[in-house]
């Protein structure tokens, strides 16, 4: 006969498998649900239309041109024809919302915030809580499908462009857009996690759409130059800014082609334009906290502490609304 021991032993193993499989269904549920959505079709489609005509589209044009993003600028027409341009594309401004800069926000938020505050606001939230996990599995279990989906919608997007750039281009490197997209699907994950956190932060969904819409219109308008200008800490503290490390990262493995620049050369430039300049107002040696493993590790943190707090905030949520 089994000790009492090695009888708690195998409950805790069943428990565990329960819950590892409840959360899986958890997670093969929210995907599902996300693909049946038509308003999220609808973002994809527009994500992969937008890589199409960036990718078939973009004209390499005489002189260069700057993307906003405050301090911090890198250009995004350098005098080449090959496929290293076509990248830059994705992330100038000029393109407005088929800018991966601003439509990745706006679909990470969008397809993040319904997360959990959906469930309170349709009273489903309690049905949720009676599975056999706890609070922050089920949250795990959700988010998990729903990093699947976008991460799925991203690889096919880049695909769809990497496409438009082979046809468009004569010569194209594999591995820099490979590099590219790595640091893109970052991007959309950190604010994924960000509309995740505000979902669990808020007890209506009114209130979490309000945040996010603010959110959103801040990517267009970057007040966080304005606010860091006031506490003293700009431009040395925009490398904090999701943004602005994805850009880092996207001029990385280019920076003998793709100098940075900086906004006193270049005032010019603002959050919907682009500034035409010469060599002579470029800067080869950016601040080190504008190097790419920093951007690399604020890209990271901005990934992983809104999940955290997440996850400590949904142990102690109110049930009802």
């Amino acid at each position: 006969m089994m000790s009492d021991n090695t009888s708690r032993e195998w409950v805790l193993i069943g428990e565990t498998a329960i819950r590892k499989r409840t959360m899986s269904a958890l997670a093969r549920l929210e995907g599902r649900r996300l693909f049946k959505s038509k308003s999220v079709l609808v973002l994809f489609a527009f994500l992969m239309f937008s890589s199409w005509r960036i990718g078939t589209d973009v004209d390499v044009l005489d002189g260069t041109a700057a993307t906003r993003s405050s301090y911090y600028m890198i250009l995004t027409k350098p005098e080449t024809v090959d496929a290293v341009y076509a990248i830059f594309g994705f992330v100038d401004t000029t393109w407005h919302f088929h800018s991966f800069v601003f439509l990745i926000p706006i679909v990470g938020l969008l397809l993040g915030y319904a997360t959990i505050v959906n469930l309170r606001t349709k009273g489903q939230i309690r049905t949720m809580l009676s599975l056999p996990c706890s609070r922050q599995e089920i949250l795990l279990g959700m988010s998990l499908g729903r990093i699947a989906v976008f991460v799925l919608a991203l690889v096919v997007a880049l695909a769809v462009g990497w496409i438009g750039i082979t046809n468009n281009f004569e010569t194209a490197s594999v591995w820099s857009y490979l590099a590219f997209s790595a640091s893109t699907v970052a991007y959309g994950l950190a604010w994924l996690s960000i509309g995740i956190a505000l979902s669990v932060s808020f007890s209506t969904a009114r209130r979490v759409s309000m945040v996010v819409t603010f959110v959103i219109v801040n990517v267009f308008v970057g007040l966080q130059s304005y606010i860091l200008g006031l506490v003293g800490v700009f431009p040395s503290g925009m490398i904090l800014d999701p943004t602005q490390a994805y850009l880092v990262l996207v001029a990385a493995p280019h920076e003998e082609m793709i100098p940075k620049l900086y906004q006193i050369a270049v005032g010019q430039v603002d959050s919907f334009g682009q500034g035409f300049m010469s060599t002579g107002m470029v800067s080869l040696d950016p601040p080190v906290y504008f190097s790419w493993p920093i951007a690399g590790l604020v890209l990271l943190l901005w990934i992983v502490c809104p999940l955290l707090y997440a996850w400590k905030r949904i142990e102690g949520m109110e049930v009802d609304q």
